[in-house]
């Protein structure tokens, strides 16, 4: 994946969470910002989610700096939610980060 292909435009959303009054917790995503980016697919993984199966497609991602992305921060490209998992500390003089990521609801 080189930097020249980051043609695809992201949405980075970071989650905040907040008491609901109850005694639990509400978590609600926060739009920080946008960046272009690049996806490419690492394969298919399967998971568990709510007690069924749900199957995750795995990428790597790479985005423009400067881009304050964190690990469980989302990825928002259309209808696409990426969850990303890890971020590399940037390389000296580089002018994008990468990182992986678990596509939502594949």
């Amino acid at each position: 994946m080189s930097a020249g292909t980051l043609a695809l435009r992201v949405r980075i959303e970071r989650a905040e969470t907040s008491a609901d009054g109850g005694g639990g917790a509400v978590v609600t995503w926060r739009d920080i910002g946008g960046a272009w980016a690049a996806l490419e697919p690492l394969g298919l993984s399967e998971g568990e989610s709510g007690g069924r199966r749900d199957g995750l497609a795995t990428h790597r991602f790479r985005v423009r700096r400067p881009v304050d992305v964190r690990g469980g921060d989302r990825l928002v490209a259309g209808a696409r939610l990426l969850r990303v998992l890890a971020v590399e500390a940037p390389a000296p003089g580089a002018g994008y980060r990468t990182g992986l990521a678990e596509e939502e609801g594949r």
